[in-house]
């Protein structure tokens, strides 16, 4: 009697291996493991490996001012000038991809970036430049005062770009969540998260940025069955 269940068993087990096999080579069993994920983001960090990996730009008009007042016995005031310079500014902001380090934790991939860098000098559309000056009485050349003010410009822009990091970091943190995303689905590889974390370190906001994603390992229409295994592994009936 034993034996003969015995026999049953390995029976049902033979059938259920065979059923699963058919259905693997069919293409309706799948198995995915975290492995394969590490292996595709190391892809992504390995493409993208270079000095600037710009993910945000912001392009502004600004305007510049300079005046200059003459004075004669000390201070009494013999004439002035005053320019002011307009152009678009093209702010970009990249990070290093050999600073980031990540964390697949349950459903949520944590993207941890150290820094947002500013890169310069400032990129400016020559052709927007417009100047305006004005002299009074003996002031001093407008001329000379638009070159002196073109020779801050490249600061002035820096200063600018850096003071506004935190309004672009939103931006920032989508761009670098949605391309991962994209590169990840297309090597079947973000059925095991559904939200990227992107973590600014050296953001004194704190900001929490969550970006969801409807990812699944059956794309089409839900899963028939997924079974996740201790190992990393998780098999899939679709």
């Amino acid at each position: 009697m034993i034996q003969a269940i015995k026999r049953i068993i390995v029976y049902i087990i033979l059938i259920i291996s065979l059923i699963i096999l058919i259905l693997f080579f069919s293409g309706y069993i799948s198995i995915y493991s975290k492995e394969n994920f590490e292996r595709s983001y190391s892809q992504f960090h390995s493409i993208n490996k270079k000095d600037e990996y710009i993910i945000a730009e912001e392009v502004n008009q600004v305007t510049f001012n300079i005046s200059e007042y003459k004075y004669i016995l000390g201070d009494f005031p013999i004439g002035d000038s005053e320019v002011d310079l307009s152009l678009v500014a093209n702010f970009k902001y990249f990070i290093n991809f050999s600073e980031l380090t990540h964390e697949l934790y349950e459903r949520t991939l944590i993207i941890n970036i150290p820094k947002l860098y500013l890169s310069t000098p400032v990129a400016i559309n020559t052709g927007s430049i417009k100047q305006k000056g004005e002299r009074f009485m003996l002031g001093a050349s407008p001329e000379k005062l638009y070159e002196k003010l073109l020779s801050q410009v490249s600061g002035k822009l820096k200063t600018i770009g850096e003071a506004q990091k935190n309004n672009v970091r939103d931006k920032a943190a989508q761009s670098m969540a949605e391309n991962l995303n994209d590169f990840l689905s297309n090597n079947n590889s973000s059925g095991h998260y559904d939200i990227i974390k992107v973590v600014f370190n050296d953001d004194m906001k704190d900001a929490i940025r969550l970006y969801e994603f409807n990812n699944s390992f059956c794309p089409q229409k839900l899963c028939k069955f997924e079974l996740e295994f201790l190992d990393g592994k998780t098999i899939v009936i679709e």
